[in-house]
């Protein structure tokens, strides 16, 4: 393992104590081993590009999950192990693939975790995404939170955006969605068999917003409980129409277990299990990828893909 390490230093909060810990850590262990902070996307490309052929294998992130997604679309190249160092607001994905929090535990982790292969999103086949995506209100919140307001109050800054967004719900506007088969139905009542084949059709469904992931873990909690980054498919929840009820009780339901319940959201929800999915509106559509920011073409047609195994990360058992 040839470890090229990369550290968003970007927002200026990594302090020279903690990397001389990280560097004491992979010291220690005996690897050969690059770190470098960087302060720009351009700075971090150059980098990557020249450990690519200097014989590097293995690529560890030190950020968020936005600036791993960052990385992931313009840096990492085909042939290297992807690891994760917690250092954002949420690190989803760091606590999807079982890493440490703390990022001298991570480090001592990834030294020994096992390459495994991980599902990748992408839209309009030009933006790729390892966690999750969104359209409609919970992506106009990551629109309105912005990089100053994000760095200045972290998780409260989408608190903060989130309440604000509840008196502009109008913005949000109506599309469509096919699921290409094969594309399932969740039941979530475990009185009604959930285990039903995969549909040879089409699925056809509408609504003003949608929550695809590919990892149990949305914005630090466990929304997603049928959702695995190498399953082969993503969770999806549709909400179809603008009302926020439906997520607010899809959100409670889920995180108190209380399954049952969630038949009671059938009418303005839908659950599924898709590997491919087109969304159409006659409006532009906002989208957020990976707690990112996006803009895609024209923002009135989104296809989103699944591909199987795109990517290797270090992860746990």
């Amino acid at each position: 393992m040839k470890i090229l390490f990369i550290i968003n230093g970007g927002r200026g909060a990594v302090s020279p104590g903690l990397v001389e810990r990280l560097r004491r850590v992979l010291d220690d262990s005996g690897r050969d081993y690059r770190l470098e902070i960087t302060r720009s996307l351009d700075e971090s490309n150059a980098i990557v590009a020249e450990a690519a052929v200097g014989g590097y294998d293995t690529l560890w992130m030190g950020g968020g999950d936005g600036t791993i997604n960052v990385l992931l679309n313009q840096s990492l190249p085909s042939h290297m192990t992807l690891g994760v160092v917690p250092m954002g607001t949420v690190n989803a994905l760091a606590r999807a693939l079982g890493v440490p929090m703390d990022p001298e535990e991570a480090c001592r982790f990834l030294l020994t975790a096992s390459p495994r292969a991980m599902n990748l999103g992408c839209v309009n086949g030009e933006r790729l995404f390892l966690c999750f995506g969104s359209v409609g209100f919970d992506a106009a919140v990551v629109h309105d939170v912005g990089g100053t307001f994000k760095r200045l109050g972290g998780r409260l800054a989408y608190a903060a955006a989130a309440a604000a967004s509840v008196f502009s719900l109008k913005r949000l506007v109506p599309f469509s969605m096919t699921a290409h088969a094969p594309a399932q139905l969740l039941a979530d009542d475990p009185a009604i068999d959930a285990t039903a084949e995969p549909r040879r059709e089409p699925l056809q469904d509408h609504g003003y917003s949608l929550v695809v992931s590919n990892i149990r873990n949305y914005a630090g909690f466990n929304l997603f409980p049928d959702a695995h980054p190498c399953a082969g498919q993503m969770e999806m929840w549709l909400f179809r129409d603008r009302r926020l009820d439906a997520m607010a009780v899809w959100s409670a339901v889920t995180l108190l277990g209380l399954h049952r319940w969630k038949r009671h959201l059938r009418r303005n929800v839908g659950h599924y299990l898709v590997r491919s999915f087109v969304l159409e509106s006659d409006a532009p559509m906002y989208l957020q990828l990976d707690g990112e920011a996006v803009h895609c073409g024209d923002g009135r047609r989104y296809e989103f893909e699944f591909r199987e195994h795109a990517v290797q990360v270090l992860a746990g058992q």
